[in-house]
């Protein structure tokens, strides 16, 4: 995808999900959720496997 196109959406989603996930996190931690930690961590890296994706995508659509 070229620069001024900018983010496919398994980029923008993964983003967005990594950010998500970032508070989930913080508020577990903050009230002592250990449920709520745990997945913010999980949806974490969901996201970035998400984001990795649409790297992915926009790899192949440059070749």
């Amino acid at each position: 995808m070229d620069k001024d196109k900018g983010l496919n959406s398994d980029q923008v989603e993964g983003r967005v999900d990594r950010s998500a996930a970032e508070v989930k996190e913080t508020v577990g931690e903050a009230t002592g959720d250990r449920a709520l930690e745990h997945e913010g961590e999980r949806d974490q890296v969901l996201g970035e496997a998400q984001e990795r994706h649409g790297n992915v995508r926009e790899a192949l659509d440059k070749s």
